[in-house]
Parts: structure tokens; sequence; C-alpha cells
């Protein structure tokens, strides 16, 4: 069982929510520098990896850079927050977040210190601790840029545990940002000759993982 709790902020559609004073405008604001990042990130993706025209993934995603474009790509920022736990709460079967990948391009991610994330190594089935860096954000691979690219760019495998109660006493919160391509962008291998996924529409790959998870 996950233990956790989430507010899933999308700029087309901002709530009227008094306090805390000034939560919406923060997030207004971090949505937007995040947008840009991504963008940024993307484009160094694309000279990276040495293709023809190095806004290929840019222009994939449209939505990121004009987010009133949205219809069904799927991309989201989510706050979350996971409660503390005393030693006697704690269970076999339970967890902050359970192992998964991410289904689009890339997710940015803001955490807090008191970490818990572990992500998988080359080795599958060995996790290891991903130490919270001040100021830093650390950026998820997600499954379709792994397609893009036959995973040159592998999909991060990750969870979050409650295996050190030095980490489970304490709260923990993040921001995820969950970036993907335009929901009519057709995810197909980049090297074209011997692609190990077959292509597929964004919007088909995003409903089909939601219908898995959910």
């Amino acid at each position: 069982m996950e233990v956790r709790e989430a507010f899933d902020f999308i700029p087309t559609q901002v709530p009227h929510i008094e306090r805390p004073p000034g939560f919406i405008d923060t997030l207004v604001k971090l949505d937007l520098a995040s947008r840009e990042l991504a963008l940024k990130v993307l484009h160094c993706f694309a000279i990276g990896l040495g293709l023809p025209d190095e806004h290929y993934f840019t222009k994939a995603h449209q939505a990121v850079a004009h987010p009133e474009l949205e219809s069904d790509s799927g991309n989201l920022f989510r706050t979350l927050y996971y409660p503390p736990f005393t030693p006697s709460q704690i269970d076999a079967g339970i967890v902050r977040c359970g192992t998964h990948s991410d289904y689009g391009s890339i997710t940015l991610l803001f955490q807090d210190d008191v970490g818990g994330l572990e992500v998988e190594s080359s080795v599958k089935g060995v996790f290891v601790p991903v130490t919270p860096v001040p100021k830093a954000v650390l950026i998820n691979i997600g499954d379709l840029m792994a397609r893009w690219t036959d995973d040159e760019f592998r999909s991060t495998r990750h969870r979050v545990l409650l295996n050190d109660p030095q980490r489970f006493t304490k709260a923990r919160q993040s921001i995820p940002i969950f970036i993907n391509p335009d929901g009519h962008t057709v995810i197909a291998s980049l090297n074209g000759k011997s692609p190990k996924y077959p292509p597929i529409l964004t919007r088909d790959y995003i409903m089909q993982r939601y219908a898995e998870t959910y």
C-alpha cells in the first residue's frame, strides 16, 4: 500500500486558494520556470544525440511551451506529501511510493532533504539511494524517451521506501513535474534501422499506462 497525499496543479485551471498566502502564485512561477528548464533539457538531449534537427524534441513538446495547447499529452505538475510514521505503524506492505517508471519524456523532481528515493542501477533489481542535493533538480528519463532512443536514454525505475527510521519518522515533500510529448506525436525509433519498440502515439501510450496502473 502506498501512503501519500497529492495536489495536482493545472496552469489553465488555476484554483482560488487563499491559504497559505501566496501558495498559488508560487506554483504558477515554479510551473513556468520548470517548463523553460524542461525545454532546455530536451534541446540538450537532441544535441547530445547528434540529431540533424537540434530542436526535434522541443518541436514535439508544444504544450510544454504553450500550456493553452494542452489537451491529451498528460503533462502534470504534482505536489506530494508523505506523512511521518512511528516504528509501530510500519508494516511490510506499506511504502511511500512503489517501484515504477514515469510514462513520458522526462520528469523534473524537486525534493526536500529527507530522502528515501531509490533508483534502479544498471543491474536489474538493484536499487541505490539518491541523496538529495540542495537546490538541485533531479531529472528522470521516462518511457517514451527510452522508446524514442531505443534505450540509449534508459527509463529510470524508482521507488520511495520506508526502510530507514531516520527518514520515515519525518514527513517528506516532493514536486515531480511530468513532461510528455504532445498527444498526437508518434514516438518511433530515431535510429531508423533496427528499432526495439514499435511506433506508438503519445496519447495511446499514456492511456495504456494509466489503464495498467489504475
